[in-house]
C-alpha cells in the first residue's frame, strides 16, 4: 500500500487510473537486467554485458546489434519518422 501510494505520487511511475505508465516498463526492464547480472554473477554464468560483447566482437552479428541499437536509440529519442512507430500503426 504504502509502495504504490509513493510511486502514485511519482509522475514517471504513474499508476493511476487503470494506466500504467512509461516508468513502470523501464523500472521492470531494469529490475530483469540487474536481476539476471547478479544471478548470472553468483552462479558463474555469462552476463548479458558478456553476450552483447562476445557478439559485437563477431564482424556478421555486428552490424545486426549495431542496427538495431540504432533503431532503438532513435525510436528512445524522438528520432523522425519514428520506424516502431510507422510499423505499429501504419496510418
Amino acid at each position: 500500500m504504502f509502495l504504490s501510494g509513493f510511486l502514485g505520487h511519482l509522475g514517471a511511475f504513474s499508476v493511476a487510473q487503470g494506466r500504467i505508465s512509461g516508468g513502470v516498463g523501464w523500472a521492470m526492464i531494469a529490475a530483469v537486467v540487474l536481476g539476471w547480472d547478479m544471478w548470472a554473477w553468483w552462479s558463474h554464468q555469462q552476463t548479458l554485458s558478456a553476450w552483447f560483447l562476445g557478439q559485437v566482437r563477431r564482424p556478421r552479428r555486428r552490424w545486426l546489434l549495431a542496427s538495431g541499437w540504432g533503431l532503438l536509440t532513435w525510436h528512445l529519442f524522438g528520432g523522425r519518422p519514428d520506424p516502431l512507430r510507422r510499423l505499429l500503426d501504419p496510418r
